[in-house]
């Protein structure tokens, strides 16, 4: 009994290491938050008609990066336009104006001066569904760069960094009413 509970301590010591080892990586990812709370899968839901806020961040191994100048990935599951009305809408704001953006979301950022983590905004996605492109568990990706194949940061010393893609689901969430919420009052917001 006793060897069991020290190869069962030793088992639990020995993932526990691998789970902080995994958080002090450099991760690109898109989250519901600025400052992201890492649970997997990474859900954002998005309320019917509603616009939602989705924030691109490079998030970095705070014992060997103090800040980043540039970043390079691609998001080719990024819906591109969803046509506005009746489908949704969707626009890109990068946070620096140094940027390549080319067919299919591959993307190259760069500073002027160095942006200081270990959490930092590479661009924020403003996104309304209307009701006729329901995200219903929509995976979307981040991986290298198509053309260079880089998935990864420069520090502020101007040295790449490879990275781990964050990827995001995305789901619709329909408002269903309840006491509070009566269906006159809701036809009266039409």
């Amino acid at each position: 009994m006793r060897k069991l509970v020290i190869v069962i301590a030793a088992l639990l010591l020995f993932a526990s290491c691998g789970a902080v080892q995994a958080q002090y990586e450099n991760y690109i990812g898109m989250f519901g938050d600025p400052i992201p709370e890492w649970h997997y899968p990474n859900i954002v839901e998005v309320d019917l008609n509603q616009p939602r806020q989705i924030y691109i961040l490079a998030i970095l191994d705070m014992y060997a990066i103090d800040a980043l100048t540039g970043a390079e990935f691609s998001i080719p599951d990024m819906p591109e336009d969803l046509g506005g009305a009746p489908l949704g809408s969707m626009s890109v704001t990068w946070a620096t104006d140094l940027v390549i953006v080319e067919t299919g979301f591959s993307i190259s950022l760069a500073w002027q001066s160095p942006q200081p983590g270990p959490v930092v905004l590479l661009g924020t996605v403003e996104l309304t569904d209307f009701g006729g492109y329901l995200f219903d568990n929509l995976l979307i990706t981040f991986q290298p760069h198509p053309i260079t194949g880089n998935l990864g940061i420069v520090d502020d010393e101007y040295e790449y960094h490879d990275a781990y893609g964050f990827d995001v689901i995305l789901n619709t969430v329909i408002f269903v009413p309840s006491e509070s919420n009566t269906w006159s009052g809701i036809k009266s917001l039409y």
